[in-house]
């Protein structure tokens, strides 16, 4: 607040936090989005600092609490003996679990978005391709055999399977 006042250049803070004291002596810990913006007269004298704060406490809570629950399901997800895969709805891959990386030797970035076909057996390519167009057409259960090239570039069988994910009737993702 000084340094806009001396300088007279604006300053702004987001999600910054500060605890409050109630009279009983309680704290809450809270966040605030803020704007200092130098206050000038007519003549162009600066002579105070527009404050203006707003509570950001919901939303840092809410994305910790996202976050929270991002990790207890990747940690969930993990720790699955199978490979756990979650898409969009047009079928780019966002997430692999563990076991992805560890069977193929792929990297996340090797293997999301369509990185994943990479290791799809080259003959089951268009095999693969027509069982998710039509379950994803349909918003239908997605399931086929295919083959995958393991870290040691052995192929092994194995069966894909997609359940897709509907908010009101539309697909807004797949695990």
């Amino acid at each position: 607040l000084q340094r806009v006042y001396d300088t007279g250049e604006p300053y702004q803070g987001y999600e910054i936090p500060a605890d409050l004291y109630g009279k009983d002596g309680s704290k809450r810990s809270v966040y605030f989005n803020f704007s200092y913006q130098p206050y000038r007269e007519p003549d162009g004298l600066l002579s105070g600092v527009l404050v203006l704060a707003t509570d950001a406490t919901e939303q840092v809570r809410a994305r910790e609490e996202f976050r929270e629950s991002q990790r207890k399901w990747k940690d969930l997800a993990d720790s699955m003996p199978t490979i756990v895969w979650t898409s969009t709805p047009d079928g780019m891959v966002n997430f692999f679990n563990d076991q992805w990386y560890k069977f193929t030797g792929l990297s996340e970035k090797g293997s999301l978005g369509q990185g994943w076909l990479t290791v799809l057996h080259p003959e089951d390519l268009d095999r693969c391709m027509k069982v998710w167009e039509n379950a994803n057409s349909g918003g239908d259960f997605y399931e086929v055999e295919i083959r995958y090239r393991r870290r040691d570039h052995e192929y092994r069988w194995m069966i894909a399977r997609g359940v897709p994910i509907k908010k009101d009737g539309t697909v807004v993702g797949w695990y």
